[in-house]
Formats: structure tokens, C-alpha cells, sequence
């Protein structure tokens, strides 16, 4: 069978969710789990730089719905039934906001849910606390700052809170069969909570081990500063900018693979 776009169907269906470090990497991301489960595949995809699972998020004066709130759900739902794989990351944003661990808790594991009964098969990351441990006082104010500078909260209580989600994360997650993929504390540089670029390819290549369906990824993903482009301006689903209200049709990307992008 073949799509009016010339390529054959989807093979997989792949649900990222997450926030900087998904934005980011997210070319490596599509490169490297297409080496893990093959082409064409079917993206959804809810990420976006400061991206809370909850709450609306403004960055750069652009609003985005929390993860759990937003389209990528229905449309999963809807969508004809197809064996899917699903990642989650970024899941400290939050606790900068000023949501409580219980809130924070009840989103991820929302999304746990709603995953599971689409019968994907889940991975998720722990947060990074061994560096964000380390990291000085001094370097904790910059960052807060400049990424969440409605913020109060101390470093202290940072970690603490970290801590406590981390570990209900993994509790459930074990509950759930759902796989837990630690950070390696290498993979961090000056900033504590951003993956370096440099180490984008070999982390997403752990990542995607974690799935049962994928094979192993010997080779490490090269990286297209044109794909990265591309996937980077692609409009999601739903924003406001600056106050206006914007709304794009998904998928609103596709590869010269087949592969298809949703983003919400």
C-alpha cells in the first residue's frame, strides 16, 4: 500500500514529549529513532523551551499549552491503531513554576497513562540531580534568572523537591513496567539542566535502546543543520504570539523519508 505522498505507511507511531532538551536535540532525536525503528514513521510531538506538563508556558513571548492539555491527546485517541513507542523527558520544568511535586506528579503520570492504554511501549528520564546538586549557588541565581525569572525558590529546595518527583517517577514507573533512563552527569556542562550538544547523539542513542521494538543503533547520528531548521520552525498545533492566537492543521511537517511531524 502506498500514501498519496508516494511512500508506504507509517511503520511506527513515536510520541515525544518533553521541553528544552527535546527542542534542542529534537533532529537528533527524529534521526536517531528512525535508525532504532526504521522510516517512514509517524511523529507526535509536544516539546517547546520551557515547556511546563501542566500549565500554559510563555517563553520568548510565545504561549503553549501544558503538555497534558494539549491537542496531541485527542489526536491520539482519534488515530487508527498503530504500534507506537512513546519518550518522556524534561518533567523538572515545573518545579521552577511553582507547582507542587503532587501536580507535577499527577501530570506525568496523566501521561503514563494515557500512553499505556495506546499500548505503547513508555520510557522516561530521570531528572538530572547529581548536577543540578553540584552546581553553586552563584550559577543556580544566573539560571533561575534567565529562565524562570518569576522564580523564588532556593536552591535548596530545588534539590529537595527534585528529589521527591524523581523518586515517585521512578516508583510508578516501575509500577507501570515503564523503563527509568538515567542521566549520566557527563553528558552536562556549565549549564546543569541542557544536554551539550556535542553529546546529543550518544544520549539519544541511549535513550532508544530502552524500547523493546528498536534494534540497536550502532552508528551515531551524523546531525543536518537543514532538518534541524526545518523541524525547528515547524508551527504546532496551537500558540498565542505576543497575544495573537495561532492555529496549524497536523501534521505540519513531513520528511523526504515519508515520516510524518505533528506538533502540538
Amino acid at each position: 500500500m502506498i500514501t498519496p505522498s508516494g511512500h508506504p505507511p507509517p511503520r511506527r507511531r513515536v510520541v515525544l514529549l518533553g521541553a528544552s532538551n527535546l527542542t534542542r536535540g529534537i533532529s537528533i532525536a527524529v534521526e536517531t529513532v528512525e535508525l532504532a525503528l526504521g522510516h517512514p514513521l509517524e511523529f507526535l510531538v509536544a516539546m517547546g523551551h520551557g515547556r511546563s506538563f501542566g500549565a500554559e508556558s510563555c517563553v520568548f513571548g510565545k504561549k503553549i499549552p501544558g503538555i497534558f492539555s494539549c491537542g496531541l491527546w485527542r489526536d491520539l485517541d482519534q488515530a487508527n491503531k498503530c504500534p507506537t513507542s512513546a519518550f518522556v523527558t524534561d518533567i523538572g520544568n515545573d518545579i521552577l513554576y511553582g507547582a507542587s511535586v503532587d501536580q507535577i506528579f499527577g501530570w506525568v503520570d496523566g501521561c503514563f497513562d494515557r500512553l499505556q492504554r495506546a499500548e505503547a511501549e513508555v520510557s522516561v528520564t530521570r531528572l538530572p540531580i547529581d548536577s543540578v546538586r553540584q552546581m553553586p549557588e552563584w550559577k543556580y541565581r544566573v539560571m533561575r534568572q534567565l529562565l524562570f525569572p518569576s522564580s523564588r525558590l532556593t536552591l535548596d529546595d530545588l534539590v529537595k523537591r527534585a528529589i521527591e518527583l524523581n523518586e515517585r517517577v521512578v516508583e510508578r514507573a516501575a509500577a507501570r513496567q515503564i523503563a527509568v533512563i538515567p542521566v549520566k552527569q557527563a553528558w552536562f556542562g556549565f549549564d546543569p539542566i541542557h544536554i551539550r550538544r556535542r553529546h546529543w547523539s550518544a544520549a539519544w542513542r541511549e535513550f532508544v535502546a530502552h524500547w523493546p521494538s528498536a534494534v540497536t543503533v550502532r552508528q551515531l547520528a551524523r546531525g543536518s543543520l537543514s532538518r534541524r531548521l526545518y523541524l525547528r520552525c515547524l508551527a504546532p498545533e496551537r500558540c498565542r504570539i505576543l497575544g495573537f492566537e495561532r492555529r496549524r492543521r497536523q501534521p505540519s511537517g513531513r520528511l523526504s523519508d515519508g515520516s510524518t511531524i505533528a506538533m502540538y
